[in-house]
């Protein structure tokens, strides 16, 4: 298999129903795929079109209240932006299906071609299948894994914060998978 960057990525949204809410934040680690060196990261934040439709649970997780959004950019470019950085790179996520929806379907509605590679990785589905027989862990989130490897979670809920843990945690998770031998 060629050598694909591993994109190791995280959405905050508005909420969770990718037809009404909206991506607020995307943060993204891109690494080696082999060793695992950091090659680029970056936290965009987009400018909300439709703040009235925000669930304000979601909005009070993220803390959208306390934070600067004066860096905020439109979603294509944000969306451009990643695209750019992550071209061809597989994508690793916590409970990934969730930040997949939103950006399929960001990615639909501003027109833009998706240059990723077709596999995903989920770091959930990856703990559940390594770690499952393990009684401390009920939900394979993100805050119990990087709970469980001692690894840090500096904002939980801030993009590129989890994005670095998911990166973390996948190590870990590495570490505990058997090598091939062939």
């Amino acid at each position: 298999m060629r050598n694909h960057p591993l994109v190791f990525f995280d959405i905050e949204t508005t909420g969770i129903i990718p037809e009404q809410h909206e991506i607020i934040e995307l943060a993204y680690v891109v690494a080696d795929q082999h060793t695992l060196r950091i090659l680029k990261e970056k936290s965009l934040q987009v400018q909300v079109k439709h703040l009235e439709t925000a669930d304000p649970f979601a909005l009070s997780i993220i803390q959208y209240e306390k934070r600067d959004w004066s860096d905020a950019m439109p979603l294509r470019q944000a969306l451009a932006q990643f695209l750019e950085d992550a071209n061809d790179g597989l994508l690793i996520g916590q409970n990934i299906s969730f930040d997949w929806a939103f950006l399929r379907r960001a990615l639909s509605s501003e027109g833009l071609e998706d240059t990723l590679h077709y596999h995903r990785l989920d770091i959930m589905s990856m703990a559940f299948l390594v770690l499952h027989d393990v009684p401390e862990l009920k939900k394979f989130s993100l805050k119990e894994l990087t709970t469980y490897f001692h690894v840090p979670l500096n904002k939980e809920h801030e993009a590129l914060s989890d994005a670095h843990a998911t990166l973390a945690v996948y190590k870990k998770l590495r570490e505990m998978t058997p090598k091939s031998t062939s």
